[in-house]
């Protein structure tokens, strides 16, 4: 960085900030959200509940299946209750740490949507300089989205280049109030389009901001 910036490289202007999500080795199936784990441990329940009602169905004659069956059930009940004691656990870490996803084989990985499919991994994000296209900075985070990550970018890029304002660029994926209000805070100047979120835009109708 330094022998670019000697070599006057760095337009120091202008700042174009973009991320992209790099795959982690930790699978979908080795990823645990809270809702995930919710809605199996409520599942687990009512099969445990069916298992030993079936059980004791058996017990009192009232079944035709026999001890074949009341053994299978025995298994069944005896694995799904490990599966969920598993799942139990992994819950109460969720609770303690306060995050909203566990993943097992790499920690710091977590689920996330890009291009309209969900990927277990990170989210890179890049600073580049608009003069030679240029990378001033770049940092992994796990961050499920981009909302909230212009301010620390583009902080690091300044301190990079030694100077005490820039303007930035990014997409719509960076609009978030509090964020421009902190880019402006140490002297960025953010330029990001507005996003249309709501149903009514998202069905095709027309924004407030389309009248005049």
């Amino acid at each position: 960085m330094m022998l670019c910036r000697k070599l006057d490289l760095f337009g120091r202007e202008l700042l174009a900030v973009d991320g992209t999500r790099l795959k982690a080795v930790n699978g979908r199936a080795r990823n645990f959200s809270r809702e995930r784990l919710a809605t199996y441990l409520a599942s687990a329940d009512a099969r445990l509940a069916r298992y030993l009602a079936e059980l004791d169905q058996i017990d009192r004659g009232e079944d035709a299946a026999g001890t074949g069956r009341a053994e299978a059930l025995a298994t069944k009940i005896a694995k799904l209750r490990e599966q969920r004691q598993a799942s139990a656990a992994l819950m109460g870490q969720l609770e303690e740490s306060g995050e909203g996803q566990i993943s097992l084989t790499d920690p710091d990985a977590r689920a996330m949507v890009a291009h309209g499919k969900v990927t277990i991994g990170y989210n890179a994000q890049v600073a580049v300089d608009a003069k030679h296209s240029l990378i001033v900075e770049q940092h992994v985070t796990n961050a499920c989205n981009d909302m909230g990550q212009l301010a620390p970018i583009a902080s690091a890029a300044m301190e990079v280049l030694g100077v005490e304002r820039i303007d930035a660029v990014a997409d719509m994926g960076y609009h978030k109030g509090e964020n421009i209000e902190a880019c402006e805070a140490v002297g960025i100047t953010p330029y990001i389009p507005r996003p249309h979120r709501g149903v009514n835009v998202s069905n095709g109708l027309f924004p407030k901001e389309r009248f005049r």
